[in-house]
C-alpha cells in the first residue's frame, strides 16, 4: 500500500499532463502502480491504470500481460485473450524473446488455464 502512494505521488508531481516527467518516467510510475494494484486484487483499479501506458507507448513491455490478467482475474477470460491477442503484435514486436513469452501466454488463455502472474 505504501508503494501505490510513492507512485501517486510521483504522478501528481509530474504534473496533470506528466508535464514534468519525461514519457517513459510516467509509463514506468503507471506501470508500478498498476502492477500494485493487480498485487493487492485491485483489479478494476488495475485495469483503468494499466490503459494510461497502454495508450502512451503500445510497445510497452508487459503492460499487456498485466492487463490481461487483471481482466481474466476479474472474470473477463475474453477480454484477457484479446489483450493477449494485442500483445503478440505490438509489444516488443522486435523481440523474439517478448513475441514468444506472449504467445505462450495466449495459448494458455486460450486453452483454459489459469496464468501464474
Amino acid at each position: 500500500e505504501r508503494a501505490i502512494e510513492l507512485y501517486q505521488q510521483v504522478l501528481m508531481m509530474g504534473g496533470e499532463e506528466g508535464e514534468n516527467l519525461t514519457p517513459p518516467q510516467c509509463r514506468q510510475a503507471f506501470m508500478g502502480l498498476g502492477r500494485c494494484l493487480y498485487e493487492l486484487g485491485m483489479y478494476d483499479k488495475a485495469i483503468f491504470t494499466f490503459e494510461a501506458p497502454l495508450e502512451m507507448n503500445r510497445n510497452f513491455p508487459q503492460v499487456h500481460k498485466y492487463l490481461a490478467l487483471s481482466h481474466l482475474a476479474s472474470g473477463n477470460r475474453d477480454l484477457a485473450i484479446k489483450t493477449m491477442k494485442q500483445a503478440v503484435l505490438y509489444e516488443a514486436p522486435w523481440s523474439d524473446d517478448t513475441v514468444h513469452i506472449n504467445k505462450e501466454l495466449l495459448c494458455e488463455l486460450m486453452n483454459g488455464g489459469v496464468p501464474q502472474g
